[in-house]
This record gives structure tokens, C-alpha cells and sequence, in this order.
């Protein structure tokens, strides 16, 4: 029953990471204007200025980046690179529904993935399609949706409110700003340098590991008191699923967010399922 519990748990983590991970990044490219933008994204115009911190529409610049949030887009759930065009699949997609949708055979599509006619999709997952038979859009070439390098997820700006918690407490990696989170999660996500050893503020044994879209790398670590410990935001991990770690121990190192270029550490902390302050959360136990 306990595992059980670790396991939903951990889920819920899993999906609420996710949802920060919707957004996606479109380069402004000459032509482009925002009509347009909220047009092929099928996001109104008024979200995408909101989201950006923009007043003026018309103040927008060639190889600016804009963020736009696409929940409702299918189209946002496509991309295409050197390597052919990708799809993040989504609720109540099938393999049938996805050859007839892009105009290729489904045995192509089971080739390229390596997969067969029993093989269960899952949501988020990153599905080839065969490029040189499907006719994808040139300006979809040029203004792709940038992925950082975490196995296809999305490059995303989690909001950051303007509240702020002491940088002088036991962090995971020696702050300059600690801002807590705005929206679907609860936590701090803390500025500090590329590279930084990521360390353990509590004891405890690691629970999950790997990457996360949006975040990185990820490690789970559940304390002695049950708290369920989330550092996110690292681009390398040094230990493993059923480690037992000690306070200050280093987990991994710090990477730098593909969209700001800045090197920051996403910090949640979990008690009996629900998000708890991570200012406030047990250290050094």
C-alpha cells in the first residue's frame, strides 16, 4: 500500500511537471506578425502579449522568441527539423488515427519507431513520422519548436511570481535569487551558476530519476519524515533510483535553460501528496 502511495504520488508530480511543458517557443521570423502568430497557433493574441510581458503588438523583432501557450493547439503538438517532423502524442491518439492523419502508411510508422501493432502509446510521447512522405509546411521549417536536450521535451518559462525567499537558507545549489513559482506548481525555482553541484538539503532514498520536459533532468528523493524532495533543472545526474543519499550530498550538476540561458534549479517539496513551501520544508534530517 505504501509503495502504491509513492507511486501515485510520484505520478501526480509527473503529470503537474508536464503541464508546465504545453508552451512552446516560436522564433519571429521577417514577415511574421502577431495575427498571424495567434492564427497558426490557434492562441489569442491578448494570452500570447500576457505571457510575454508585451503591451505593444507591433513591437516585435526578427529572431525574438516568443512563448506561446498551445494546451488547445494540435497543430503546436507537431515540429519539424533536419530529422523529419516529430508529434507529442496526445489523449485518445492511435497509431491508425495518426497514418491517416498525416498521409502515411502505418507500417512506416511502426518502422520508424521500432515499434508493432501492440505496442501501447503513451501521452507525452515523442512519435516519428516519416518525412518524405508527408508535405510539411516551409515556414514550419524555419520556426520550429525549440527542444532542450532531455529526450524531445519542450522548451518553456514557468512563471515566477514577485515573491521571493530567503537565498541565506540551506538550498540545494548557492543561490542569488530564490522566486517562487506562479500557476500549476508549487516550489522555487533558484538562479545560480552552470555546473553548480546540485546537493540534498535532507537525507533520504532517491525514488525517480530522469528527464522531465521542460525541466531536464530530475531527481526524486523521499526523506525519513516522507516528504518526496524534487530538484529539476540539471543536465547531469550522478546517482540512481534506490540510492540512499545524506544531507549535503551531490545529486548532479546544474544545466542552463535553453530558452533564457540562464542557469536555474527547480525545487519542490512534496508532504502526504500535497506541495508544502520549500522554504519552509524539513533540512538536514
Amino acid at each position: 500500500m505504501y509503495k502504491k502511495n509513492i507511486l501515485r504520488l510520484l505520478f501526480f508530480i509527473f503529470l503537474s511537471l508536464a503541464a508546465f511543458a504545453e508552451d512552446v517557443v516560436h522564433i519571429i521570423e521577417k514577415g511574421d506578425t502577431l495575427y498571424a502568430i495567434s492564427k497558426k497557433y490557434n492562441t489569442p493574441i491578448d494570452i500570447i502579449l500576457k505571457r510575454n510581458n508585451l503591451s505593444d503588438p507591433s513591437k516585435i523583432k526578427i529572431g525574438q522568441k516568443l512563448i506561446i501557450p498551445v494546451e488547445n493547439s494540435s497543430k503546436a503538438n507537431t515540429k519539424t527539423n533536419l530529422d523529419g517532423l516529430t508529434y507529442v502524442i496526445q489523449k485518445g491518439d492511435t497509431l491508425y488515427a495518426l497514418a491517416k492523419k498525416f498521409g502515411v502508411k502505418f507500417s512506416d510508422i511502426l518502422n520508424l519507431n521500432g515499434l508493432n501493432e501492440k505496442t501501447p502509446l503513451k501521452i507525452g510521447q515523442i512519435l516519428k513520422i516519416p518525412t518524405d512522405k508527408v508535405q510539411a509546411d516551409k515556414q514550419d521549417k524555419t520556426s520550429i519548436t525549440k527542444t532542450a536536450p532531455d529526450k524531445g521535451s519542450k522548451a518553456v518559462k514557468p512563471s515566477t511570481s514577485t515573491k521571493q525567499a530567503d537565498s541565506k537558507l540551506l538550498w540545494p545549489v548557492p543561490a542569488s535569487k530564490v522566486a517562487y513559482l506562479s500557476g500549476k506548481i508549487t516550489g522555487v525555482v533558484i538562479d545560480s551558476v552552470k555546473g553548480q553541484a546540485v546537493k540534498a538539503v535532507s537525507s533520504g532514498k532517491v525514488v525517480s530519476t530522469g528527464p522531465h520536459r521542460g525541466f531536464g533532468q530530475v531527481v526524486f528523493v523521499q526523506s525519513k519524515t516522507k516528504h518526496i524532495y524534487v530538484y529539476g533543472g540539471m543536465e547531469k545526474v550522478i546517482v540512481k533510483k534506490g540510492d540512499t543519499i545524506t544531507v549535503g550530498q551531490k545529486l548532479g550538476e546544474l544545466g542552463v535553460e535553453l530558452l533564457t540561458g540562464k542557469a536555474r534549479l527547480y525545487f519542490m517539496v512534496y508532504d502526504k501528496n500535497k506541495p508544502i513551501d520549500p522554504a519552509k520544508a524539513p533540512r538536514g534530517l
